[in-house]
């Protein structure tokens, strides 16, 4: 999932890995996004999770922004 946040862009898996439950509507705030059903958060650049319930990390994906493309490498 591509995230934008404060101009910079990420790449995360989209699955919250504790519930397997979609980041698609989870806020971003302060370079975390926000699983909506329980309440984690991740770090959108390591994939950390910050609090609970999650205590296992999304995947993350380099990403290069180059004459306004955005590529990731899978």
């Amino acid at each position: 999932m591509l995230c934008n946040a404060g101009g910079t862009h990420y790449v995360v898996d989209e699955m919250c890995s504790h519930e397997d439950y979609s980041l698609y509507l989870g806020c971003i705030k302060d370079g975390k996004i926000k699983c909506s059903l329980h309440g984690s958060y991740f770090d959108l650049v390591t994939g950390q999770p910050t609090c609970d319930p999650a205590d296992e990390p999304i995947k993350t994906y380099p990403v290069k922004v180059e004459a306004g493309q955005v590529w990731v490498k899978a």
